[in-house]
């Protein structure tokens, strides 16, 4: 809808879009999808309390780890279809390692930041959030 106000279709370049349409573009892709998407996945192959726990606390450390790694070396291009996530043990590992180096912010629709923390990501990090187990995690790894 935003895009037809402004002339634009979705196959026009983002780099020509209005800074205001991409602003809205993006608030409303992320009203469209559920803040707790990963927080369900992890919560629906597990059996037991115990079992949740255990998971979203190695999904925590395993994701502040990757994060960290991540942030170090560079890598960009990190969405959803870019990293795995093991459901039976709540693991994640980053595929597609074509953005490195700081490749992003050289491409034709630059990366303007070196990280992103979604609300998905945050929400299966578990109810302590960014200040539990994935900070302990991303202290250590530095």
């Amino acid at each position: 809808k935003e895009l037809e106000e402004a002339g634009l279709s979705a196959s026009s370049p983002r780099k020509d879009w209005p800074k205001d349409v991409l602003r809205k573009v993006y608030s409303q892709l992320v009203s469209e999808t559920p803040k707790d998407l990963l927080q369900r996945q992890l919560w629906a192959s597990c059996s037991t309390p115990a079992e949740i726990w255990s998971k979203t606390a190695s999904h925590a450390r395993s994701v502040a780890v990757m994060s960290v790694i991540g942030y170090m070396i560079g890598l960009g291009d990190r969405h959803m279809d870019n990293i795995l996530m093991d459901l039976t043990t709540g693991e994640v590992v980053h595929i597609d390692w074509n953005v490195c180096f700081e490749k992003g912010t050289r491409l034709r629709v630059p990366e303007l930041v070196p990280y992103r923390m979604t609300q998905t990501m945050q929400a299966a990090l578990g109810f302590t959030g960014v200040e539990g187990n994935f900070r302990r995690a991303c202290e250590a790894a530095l």
